[in-house]
């Protein structure tokens, strides 16, 4: 599994651990709904290190939780 599916499937688990929608992330990030819809669905692969901040901040979360291989 390469690196950004691990992201996707990282930031879709915690949104829903969360109860948060698509709409309220982009919010909180201040991104485009339709840019979260693309990365959340692994639609859009390229994906900054500026949008994996704002993912950070908008989900109260590190780097290291969005990419951990390790589900607890």
């Amino acid at each position: 599994m390469d690196i950004t599916n691990v992201l996707v499937e990282n930031l879709n688990r915690i949104i829903r651990d969360k109860g948060l929608k698509q709409r309220r992330i982009a919010e909180l990030a201040n991104m485009d709904e339709r840019k979260v819809s693309a990365i959340l669905t692994g639609r859009q692969k390229n994906i900054t290190a500026t949008d994996i901040g704002k993912f950070c901040v908008a989900l109260n979360s590190t780097p290291n939780e969005l990419f951990s291989t390790d589900v607890a």
